[in-house]
């Protein structure tokens, strides 16, 4: 079976042009959205992708400049097509007015042990793909950090000098808009259980059961809590974020989670039936015990359906 050209040679090549044809038939996104087009800038080493999203304008730039050729053209297609699939949805959900809507990815061959992101730019090591083919969704744990934003310290969830809730945060998102319904994610990467996330501060499952459980469309916790931290008010100091603090309750208000503390909240966790279940699965395609008994995924879908309502894929 012949192999896919390149898109270009590797630079100290020199610079090579892409291959539209290649480009063409790689990186159609129609199956994800209707009105995304595509730019090949060849002298920039660099691929420019824009469409008008629920009356959004996004765009996103994947930068080859540093790459050395180790993340093949087919994992760089499934890469710009989980950036449309999972960035708008975190966008109407999460953002804010200075979120950004245009977005680059640069893959570059240095620095990164896996991943980073800050402002509107995110990174990945160019070897990261090659050597863990299904991993895409840590680029869904970035873009995460990219919709988040600037959470400042003094205005948010402090444990033991940990920020803990910017992390949890990435990782919550990176589990519930996992790229085509946690195909590549639910593989290889799970939700802890308590054994290995004992307390409500380094719990991501814990997040995702408070959402699914006290969340309702007129009061999002998640967003909510997003939205307090961006204030940066004396009202949600780093002091309000104690686990009975007054941030907390702001948080919760409005929610059947009201008035409780986040270690009262722990332990009806610890009691549900969503604490300890897989979320893992052994092969693509399968359903994992937690998503058969807790259709996490899909009560996203619908408590939120403003935020996929352009989607093509399911």
């Amino acid at each position: 079976m012949p192999q896919t050209p390149p898109l270009m040679e590797h630079p100290a090549a020199g610079s090579t042009p892409f291959d539209p044809v290649v480009a063409a038939r790689l990186f159609d996104l129609s199956e994800i959205a209707d009105g995304i087009s595509l730019q090949l800038r060849e002298k920039e080493r660099q691929l420019f992708w824009n469409g008008r999203i629920n009356d959004t304008d996004f765009s996103l730039i994947i930068d080859l400049s540093g790459a050395a050729g180790h993340t093949s053209p087919e994992q760089i297609a499934v890469a710009a097509k989980l950036f449309w699939y999972c960035y708008p949805q975190m966008y109407a959900r999460f953002g804010l007015p200075d979120t950004p809507t245009h977005v680059t990815l640069r893959i570059e061959d240095f620095g990164y042990g896996i991943a980073e992101a800050w402002d509107d730019q995110v990174h990945i090591h160019d070897c990261w793909l090659m050597e863990n083919p299904t991993d895409f969704d840590c680029l869904t744990h970035e873009f995460a950090h990219t919709v988040q934003g600037d959470w400042q310290d003094g205005y948010m969830p402090i444990h033991e000098e940990d920020t803990y809730m910017v992390e949890r945060f990435a990782d919550y998102c990176r589990y519930l808009y996992a790229f085509e319904n946690g195909r590549y994610n639910d593989t290889g990467w799970e939700l802890q259980t308590p054994e290995g996330e004992g307390n409500p501060f380094d719990a991501v499952r814990f997040w995702v059961w408070l959402d699914y459980t006290y969340s309702t469309p007129d009061r999002d916790i998640i967003r909510e809590m997003n939205c307090c931290i961006h204030q940066r008010t004396e009202a949600y100091n780093e002091a309000a974020w104690a686990p009975d603090g007054s941030a907390w309750q702001a948080v919760f208000a409005g929610t059947g989670a009201a008035g409780k503390d986040l270690f009262a909240l722990w332990e009806e966790y610890l009691a549900s039936g969503m604490a300890y279940l897989s979320s893992g699965v052994a092969k693509e395609g399968e359903t994992a015990p937690l998503l058969q008994a807790f259709p996490l995924r899909e009560a996203i879908r619908v408590r939120y359906a403003d935020a996929i309502r352009y989607l093509n894929v399911k």
